[in-house]
């Protein structure tokens, strides 16, 4: 499962890719798409940040087990 801001990212992604589609003028799809990179960018750093704090967290809890 998605972090929940991840998902939000991709929705925001997959919007402006919606909008390029129909964009009158090259320039719009132009930025419209660029902007569409910034959201999954953002997204997965996300998830990649979820994830990494969870293996932190799953790291320690071994460390303190044993």
């Amino acid at each position: 499962m998605l972090p929940f801001e991840a998902s939000k990212y991709y929705a925001y992604a997959r919007e402006c890719l919606r909008q390029a589609e129909t964009a009158d003028k090259v320039e719009t799809r132009d930025k419209l798409m660029k902007l569409s990179r910034v959201w999954m960018e953002a997204a997965l750093n996300e998830e990649r940040y979820r994830i990494g704090r969870a293996g932190k967290s799953q790291l320690a809890a071994e460390s303190v087990a044993v």
